[in-house]
């Protein structure tokens, strides 16, 4: 994707990302100006099961601290953007840059936003909270944003952004 493509996504992402209220999705419909209800959070879509049980599966890959089936979640082209740091892409500098996990508890929260980009599903948003406890005992909060794609029938991230509240 073009460097224009990446920007939208990011004010893609910075408009869909809301303050952190507790680690709960929001409502998935509230009531708009007009007193009409409009979808918010969790889309209504086929695929948000699946992106929820991915999420969930490499929760458990974070906690056990397994580099092997973490890197099985990203495409091998994938593109990250870490808080304070340059951008790489490329799933071998992914597995470069994931050392730290080993000296740190993850804590990947529910989604709070999901919502396919695409009305086939093939590509999926999600913005998540996550909290992240350094060896010191210490505690770093943020968000990250992913975009999930389908490729060849299972969904592998392509992109992911992230930043700590500081």
């Amino acid at each position: 994707m073009s460097a224009f493509t990446w920007l939208c996504v990011f004010l893609l992402v910075g408009l869909l990302n809301t303050p952190i209220e507790g680690h709960r999705p929001p409502s998935s419909s509230v009531e708009a100006e007009d007193g009409k209800e409009e979808n918010r959070g969790i889309a209504d879509h086929h695929v948000v099961n699946e992106i929820v049980y991915d999420g969930y599966l490499l929760q458990q890959c974070v906690t056990d601290k397994d580099l092997d089936c973490i890197l099985s979640y990203y495409a091998p082209d994938v593109i990250v953007v870490p808080d304070g740091h340059p951008s790489y892409q490329g799933i071998d500098q992914l597995s470069k840059n994931l050392g730290w996990i080993q000296h740190v508890t993850v804590t990947k929260h529910d989604a709070e936003h999901i919502e396919p980009l695409e009305p086939s599903g093939d590509l999926v948003l999600e913005v998540h909270a996550h909290d992240t406890v350094l060896p010191d005992g210490s505690h770093k909060k943020g968000k990250t944003a992913l975009i999930w794609k389908r490729i060849h029938g299972l969904y592998h991230i392509i992109f992911e952004m992230y930043n700590d509240e500081y």
